[in-house]
């Protein structure tokens, strides 16, 4: 998606979305079917799971 960053050293899982104007910092790790909609910053080093 543009304006997306990604940061070094992360991890996506499967189904993973990532919308527009995203930051994700490095280090992070996103499992399996979650969604990053316009407008989300995860701080580098972070997990994220859907529930």
């Amino acid at each position: 998606m543009p304006n997306c960053i990604i940061g070094k050293n992360c991890t996506l899982g499967q189904n993973v979305f990532i919308s527009s104007n995203v930051v994700v910092g490095d280090n992070t790790k996103i499992q399996n079917n979650v969604s990053l909609f316009d407008g989300v910053t995860c701080e580098k080093m972070s997990s994220l799971a859907r529930l």
